[in-house]
């Protein structure tokens, strides 16, 4: 089978790009795994068995990072169609925003990330 992280390194060469994803390749950091609901997403609602329509999603994803700056990104990013409204945000940014500007679950995500990979 295929290992957490190759199953990120396929995503990330799918979703950003060859580049990003040889630059990962040996520096990815696994942050941990998650389970999370929203209650609406980008994707148009499906419909479930009793003939409702479903808005929300959940995921389970296992979540890493790996070092890289805002021009190496800028610079090698080559997202696909369904991600191309990417954008760079800063993590402190993030943990810092008012409530309400991202979801709770992202934003305890964020603050995992950036307390793993600034610990000396």
């Amino acid at each position: 089978g295929e290992s957490d992280t190759q199953a990120a390194l396929r995503n990330i060469e799918r979703e950003l790009g060859a580049k990003v994803a040889k630059m990962a390749d040996g520096q990815l950091d696994k942050i941990g795994n998650y389970d999370v609901m929203w209650d609406s997403r980008e994707q148009p609602a499906t419909i479930n068995e009793a003939g409702e329509a479903v808005t929300g999603t959940h995921q389970a994803p296992t979540v890493f990072a790996f070092p890289v700056s805002e021009s190496e990104f800028n610079a090698i990013v080559e997202p696909n169609e369904e991600y191309a409204s990417l954008r760079w945000e800063d993590g402190f940014d993030i943990i810092e925003s008012p409530d309400g500007t991202y979801h709770p679950a992202f934003r305890d995500i964020v603050e995992d990330a950036v307390e793993q990979v600034t610990r000396p």
